[in-house]
Parts: C-alpha cells; sequence; structure tokens
C-alpha cells in the first residue's frame, strides 16, 4: 500500500520519537530524494535544518487531508506528463509505460479507498510522487522532470474546477 501514517510511540524509538540511529543518519544526508528522505527531518524546502519539524508546524503546513481529493486530477496529469516525456525522448518507452502503469494502480488504489495518506509528506503531489516510487522505484523520480509543482497545482484545480462547475451546472439545469 502506498504511504501510511505512522503513530509516535509505537516501540523501538530513540530521542523526540525517531527509530533508534535515524536521527543521526538524516543528519548526514536530509535532502536525499524522495523514498531516500526521512519524512521527520526532510522536506523539500528543509535541506538545511538539523531537525524534525515540530508536529504543531507539520499540523499546520500540511495540505494532503484536504487536497487529496485533487488526487484524481493530479494522476491525470503526471500521466499525459509521463507520456509527453516519453514523446519527446526524455524518458524510455520503457520508463513511461512504468510510469503510467504505476500511476493508473494508485489512482485505483485510490478509488477504492485503500490509500493512507501521510500527512509528513505535505500535500498531495508529493504524497503520489512517494507511492509511485514505492511501486515503480527510481524510475518514478523522473516523472518529476521538467515540471514545476507549480504547474501541477495549477492543472490539478483547473481539472477539479472545470469537472466541479459541470456538476454545478447540470444541478441548476434540473431546478
Amino acid at each position: 500500500m502506498g504511504p501510511s501514517i505512522e503513530s509516535k510511540g509505537s516501540g523501538g524509538e530513540g530521542e523526540e520519537g525517531f527509530p533508534r540511529g535515524e536521527r543521526e543518519r538524516v543528519r548526514k544526508d536530509p535532502t536525499g530524494p524522495i523514498g531516500e528522505r526521512d519524512p521527520h527531518t526532510s522536506k523539500p524546502w528543509g535541506g538545511r535544518f538539523e531537525e524534525g519539524t515540530h508536529p504543531q508546524v507539520e499540523d499546520f503546513t500540511q495540505s494532503v487531508s484536504f487536497d487529496q481529493r485533487l488526487a484524481k486530477y493530479d494522476i491525470q496529469g503526471s500521466i499525459a506528463h509521463a507520456k509527453m516525456l516519453g514523446r519527446v525522448g526524455i524518458i524510455s518507452q520503457e520508463e513511461t509505460k512504468a510510469i503510467v502503469a504505476g500511476l493508473k494502480e494508485i489512482a485505483a488504489q485510490i478509488e477504492r479507498q485503500e490509500v493512507r495518506w501521510d500527512p509528513r509528506l505535505e500535500d498531495v503531489h508529493m504524497n503520489i510522487e512517494a507511492m509511485l516510487v514505492e511501486r515503480i522505484g527510481e524510475v518514478g523520480k523522473k516523472l518529476h522532470t521538467a515540471r514545476s509543482r507549480n504547474d501541477q497545482v495549477a492543472l490539478d484545480l483547473r481539472l477539479y474546477l472545470r469537472e466541479e462547475i459541470r456538476a454545478l451546472c447540470s444541478l441548476i439545469r434540473c431546478l
């Protein structure tokens, strides 16, 4: 299954809830790629920090609790982006197929409500990327090539709003 939420106090923990020895490993390289990062200490924006983010800050900065409704649109955009990367030769056709298949599997898993969203990864985009890398390995990291997070957000919101507006118009016609 995709990222899951781990509770503090589950045993085998050292200082501040980190697994024994994990805090020092993360201090050595907190900026590793997604999948290698410890979500307790390394955020995409936090490569210089040596300590984990305070739980209240994580609660305040996470958006996955409400932006997970954009997952369907994020995956649609990611599939289109992967196909473009393959078409122009940035990634191989095999990599394109693996990414698209992985994203479709994740979409099905989300549809069946089998995903546990990880608020430590902050948002829907980071959660889906982590699920993809977990599912298909390093090739999943190539999906972010030539793509900004702002572009992802803009596309996701546009697709979401288009569908919501159509649904509202349909309801209005029924009045």
